[in-house]
């Protein structure tokens, strides 16, 4: 009696124990291949804002280190290929600070839309994005001379789609191109048709080491090409050493030149060099 009750108790266990492993092994595997959200956070925070050879924050001066911090947010789509994402920059320095943001150049707000497919064992991406950037918070409607330039426009709004074709394996050598349009029409002198090849190179110190060097140029064809001379080319060298010694967080210290044509300056007044700092961090 005593051993038949011993045996039935050991079924019983045994019964038991393989009955908790199967319930267990659904559960382990969920959570080994429980995929990532797919969310980035980023903090940017660069000495100019310099935006296709243009000091943004610099009032004229190219070389004048008015602080831009860029907060961000980017949503890749699970698999899909698909990214949403905002991005925007403020001017933590200058006396021309409340001037760009009530004439239409400070404070500015991007929401972008964006897809990538890669074919040849990934070194081939085709990409597609449609961005809308917004200055919300500007105020002046009028065209002042040239100490306060405005934009001429509550709120100025521009569109751009873009499409770039991107090849990676020793080097980086992509394309891309993309119409810059201002939906308002005191906005038409600014639009333009841009032409943008790069090239660039990855290398991996150790693990948690890295080192990027780019060399870009772009080209902006105007619809008033007889009228816009300044800032029609523009030259941008960059040199990032991102850290991802603390992943998910990647800390990318950098420093960048830049260039553009503008009459009236020599080339000593038309460069700029300035330095910053992006954090990241991926859910």
């Amino acid at each position: 009696m005593k051993t038949r009750a011993l045996i039935l108790l050991f079924l019983v266990l045994s019964i038991s124990s393989a009955f908790a492993e199967e319930a267990a092994a659904p559960v382990a595997e969920a959570k080994a291949e429980k995929a990532p959200v797919g969310l980035n956070i980023g903090f940017e925070i660069s000495s100019i804002y310099n935006f296709r050879g243009y000091n943004v924050f610099g009032g004229g001066d190219q070389n004048a280190q008015n602080i831009m911090v860029a907060p961000s947010l980017t949503w890749t789509i699970f698999d899909t290929g698909l990214s949403l994402g905002w991005w925007s920059a403020y001017q933590a320095y200058g006396s021309n600070r409340a001037t760009l943001v009530d004439t239409g150049y400070g404070h500015e707000q991007d929401v972008f839309l964006a897809y990538s497919k890669a074919f040849l064992d990934d070194t081939l991406i085709l990409s597609a994005a449609f961005t809308g950037y917004l200055y919300p918070f500007a105020s002046d409607n009028k065209v002042d001379d040239e100490k306060k330039p405005g934009t001429g426009t509550t709120c100025p709004v521009y569109l751009e789609p873009t499409l770039g074709l991107t090849y990676s394996d020793a080097i980086e050598i992509g394309l891309n191109l993309s119409y810059f349009a201002g939906i308002q029409d005191v906005l038409e002198d600014y639009r333009y048709f841009y032409i943008n090849p790069r090239i660039a190179k990855t290398f991996e110190i150790n693990k948690a080491l890295g080192m990027r060097v780019a060399l870009s140029y772009g080209y902006k064809v105007f619809n008033k090409y007889d009228k816009m001379k300044d800032n029609v080319h523009d030259i941008r060298f960059d040199y990032e050493i991102p850290i991802t010694a603390l992943k998910p967080f990647v800390i990318t210290p950098n420093i960048h030149t830049g260039w553009s044509n503008f009459e009236g300056q020599s080339i000593g007044e038309e460069y700029m060099i300035y330095g910053g700092l992006r954090l990241g961090y991926d859910f």
